[in-house]
């Protein structure tokens, strides 16, 4: 199997349907050796320093980086269902070990700005079997997963998706709080809190540009960052905030005009 092949799976996923991904990612991840993907990774990272060891996280490990997908290895520690439930991107999972698992139906989910009102609702529940695929639809369902040993699966997601992550309250319901999933999110937020502190009135177009972004903290960053440089411009960019947001957002912006008078 060759990153060619998940090329042909990745062109199917721009349908932006994950169930149609579901037959022709298990045919390929049955060819595949963890093992030796995994050995291959890290005997580069020993062999050439300039690489980068292929860590997402303490528990994901990643497999292949392709044009615009990442396929990952995670490892889950969880052994019981989860106090606070995570919600995840569209993926394709495929499992290696045995997990049971919980799938929540999720109401008002809004990805690119943190809807308070959102929550889920307890949906169907069982075992997934080793080699058994999973088509997640993140505007649909949360699924929680856990093992009584450790548990392990692959995930097949679009690299570049910057939606917003939730978590919602595993007892409620409710959505208690959420945070940027995607790197690139985080460091257009701290692109832009760098600029507003320690940049001057050249970093205002590129700020304003911000103000444009899909995703509502980055513009929430963007008009604290315009705020520091130029007070009319921090204000202006509130009320842009304050008319074009949703929620939270737009709630906190008027807060910042009321007081600005």
């Amino acid at each position: 199997m060759s990153p060619s092949d998940f090329e042909l799976v990745a062109a199917a996923c721009e349908s932006r349907r994950p169930t149609d991904l579901v037959y022709q990612f298990q045919s390929l991840m049955s060819q595949v050796c963890l093992e030796d993907l995994v050995a291959e990774h890290l005997r580069t990272t020993l062999t050439d320093p300039k690489s980068s060891p292929p860590v997402v996280s303490q528990s994901t490990i990643q497999l292949l980086n392709g044009s615009w997908y990442s396929v990952d290895l995670t490892v889950n520690h969880a052994k019981q269902p989860s106090a606070h439930i995570q919600s995840q991107h569209n993926a394709v999972i495929m499992f290696v070990t045995s997990y049971s698992y919980q799938l929540y139906d999720i109401h008002g989910y809004e990805p690119h700005y943190f809807n308070a009102e959102a929550f889920v609702t307890q949906g169907r529940s069982g075992t997934f079997e080793p080699a058994e695929t999973f088509a997640l639809d993140e505007s649909k369902n949360v699924l929680d997963l856990w093992h009584s040993a450790v548990g392990a699966h692959i995930t097949l997601t679009n690299k570049f998706e910057q939606h917003i992550a939730y978590r919602f309250d595993g007892t409620s319901g409710r959505a208690v709080s959420h945070y940027n999933s995607a790197p690139a999110i985080s460091v257009l937020e701290h692109i832009a809190a760098f600029l507003g502190f320690y940049g001057d009135s050249t970093s205002v177009p590129q700020l304003r540009k911000l103000l444009e972004h899909v995703n509502e903290s980055v513009r929430w960053e963007a008009a604290c960052a315009l705020s520091h440089i130029d007070r009319d411009e921090g204000l202006s960019a509130f009320a842009l905030l304050a008319r074009s947001s949703k929620g939270e957002t737009a709630a906190a912006a008027n807060k910042v005009l009321t007081a600005s008078k």
